[in-house]
Parts: C-alpha cells; sequence; structure tokens
C-alpha cells in the first residue's frame, strides 16, 4: 500500500472509532474536532491531515494522487455531511440550516487552521477553530438534541 493510502486508510479508522460510541449527530461531530486536534500534534500519523498535504501537492501536476485525494476528501465530506443530515432528521440541528454549506464550512475551517497549525507549530490555531465550530455549532442545536 502506498503511503498516501496508508494514512489515509489509519486517519479514516481513527474518524470511525471516534465516533462510533457516540449517540447524537452533535456528539458526533464534535468527536471529529478531537481526530482533527491529534492529527494537528502528528497522531494517529505525523505530519498533519494528509488530505490537505496532499492536496498542495498534487494540484494540477500529479493527477492520480490528485485524483486520490479528491476521493479522500470526497469521503471525508460525506462522512461529515451524513452526520449532519442524521442531525436533522433526528430532530438534533435545526432542519433550516443547509448541510451542505455546514459541511463545507466545517472542513474548510478545520483543514484551513490545521495548516496555520503546522506552518507556525502552534496549536492555539487549531483549538481557536475548533471553539468556533463548537460554538457554531451550538447555535443549530435543537431543543430536542439538547
Amino acid at each position: 500500500m502506498d503511503p498516501f493510502s496508508f494514512s489515509i486508510e489509519t486517519v479514516f479508522q481513527v474518524y470511525q472509532e471516534a465516533i462510533r460510541s457516540k449517540n447524537t449527530s452533535i456528539e458526533k461531530l464534535n468527536a471529529l474536532h478531537e481526530v482533527f486536534l491529534l492529527l494537528a500534534v502528528g497522531k494517529p500519523i505525523p505530519g498533519g491531515c494528509p488530505i490537505l498535504n496532499a492536496a498542495i501537492e498534487s494540484d494540477d501536476v500529479h493527477l492520480v494522487l490528485r485524483d486520490a485525494t479528491r476521493k479522500a476528501m470526497d469521503d471525508l465530506y460525506s462522512m461529515i455531511l451524513r452526520i449532519i443530515r442524521t442531525g436533522i432528521r433526528n430532530s438534533e440541528i435545526i432542519s433550516t440550516i443547509d448541510s451542505e454549506t455546514f459541511t463545507t464550512i466545517i472542513i474548510s475551517t478545520i483543514e484551513g487552521s490545521l495548516m496555520m497549525t503546522k506552518l507556525y507549530n502552534d496549536t492555539i490555531y487549531i483549538n481557536r477553530s475548533i471553539g468556533f465550530l463548537i460554538d457554531y455549532l451550538s447555535k443549530f442545536e435543537t431543543r430536542e438534541g439538547n
């Protein structure tokens, strides 16, 4: 198995483990935030987020890597989108939220803060983003979900 595939498989296993024991969509999203915090400090693999790293490296030059990176991002996007949509169906998240926009905001915020964390070697950036997302998510949580 190539290093990128190994990294992606490893990280997705950690995502699945993190959400497996959680009961609500809010708990699952918060558990994913914790995984991203782990990535920021080099766990379970060194170097940060393999999707972010490969996306930057592959751009228009390494088409095979770019396609594999897009697939990995599609998988991450789909996982978060499913959690949000399940939360809406279960009346944990308000039904008026645009689940695709919310998924994009989560991924963009986390990936951008991971880049800053790695660039400055300071977890303050990922911690700020996670704090923001937890607060932001709480605004969309329904009373039934509390």
